[in-house]
């Protein structure tokens, strides 16, 4: 993967955590600010599974930002209501995204 300063800007990193809650969003959202100013062409997005396991736009939203990530996080996923909904997104990913990271999750 070539590093981040020598991807145009038309092709991004898109890194995606997805997690139990919506407990990193402040420090996800400050992160995305300071990386997009060092590195214009990273993306970098979070998804609560406490949000998608209650709504179908949310659940929506996480497949699609699954499917469009170069580096997956997945943290926290405990409960079978948070993780079954994107387990076959995640499986599908796997082999396609550059660096796919699960910790702490069923």
């Amino acid at each position: 993967m070539p590093s981040l300063d020598k991807r145009s800007q038309a092709e991004p990193v898109t890194m995606v955590i997805v997690t139990m809650d919506t407990h990193l969003s402040s420090a996800t959202a400050m992160a995305a600010r300071r990386l997009a100013k060092q590195h214009p062409g990273l993306v970098l997005e979070m998804h609560a599974a406490s949000e998608f396991s209650a709504s179908a736009d949310a659940l929506a939203s996480v497949q699609a930002a699954i499917a469009r990530a170069n580096i997956l996080v997945v943290s926290m996923l405990f409960l079978e209501d948070h993780f079954k909904p994107i387990l076959a997104d995640l499986q599908a990913a796997r082999d396609r995204v550059d660096a796919m990271l699960c910790i702490m999750s069923a």
